[in-house]
């Protein structure tokens, strides 16, 4: 098992590492980018959160409106309404970008390391490191074939 280890772990460090930037790439954009967001629900919620403190209705921008309206930044508007639809998206990108994507589905995947190509491409003295039998083993094969053989031979020659 360490041969094998020792031949994957760089690839899949790599692979991982790049799993890792993607998610940082995903918390640097949340963090320090502006509050935008082209999502319906920001004004719907904006717009219940408004009519329950003020007790009247405002007015939607229904989905597929002006990006222009939707996109306009939050500011100091209703921060709650804006991070409701901000969470739900980051959470959604996390698992689609950095767990299916990255992780499992992907081209790149460190599932891939460990591929019938991988194992085709071995040299024969590094398969039989990884899959071979240990020294012990193979002395004791050898001691049991001998063992048989010696048998074999003396009973062939009792009932000669």
């Amino acid at each position: 098992m360490t041969v094998l280890w020792s031949l994957l772990i760089d690839e899949l460090l790599q692979r991982y590492r790049k799993v890792v930037e993607h998610i940082q790439f995903l918390l640097r954009t949340e963090r320090s980018g502006n509050l935008l967001t082209t999502n319906h629900y920001f004004s719907e919620t904006l717009d219940k959160l408004r009519s329950e403190r003020n007790a009247e209705p405002t007015e939607s921008f229904p989905f597929g409106s002006s990006n222009a309206a939707q996109r306009a930044p939050v500011g100091n508007m209703e921060p709650t309404s804006y991070y409701k639809v901000a969470r739900k998206r980051f959470v959604d990108n996390i698992y689609m970008q950095g767990i299916d994507y990255h992780l499992i589905t992907g081209p790149d995947t460190p599932l891939y390391v460990f591929s019938p190509q991988f194992v085709v491409e071995l040299l024969d003295e590094r398969l039989e490191a990884i899959a071979g039998e240990d020294i012990i083993s193979i002395q004791q094969r050898k001691s049991v074939e001998k063992e048989v053989e010696s048998l074999t031979e003396g009973r062939r020659i009792l009932i000669a």
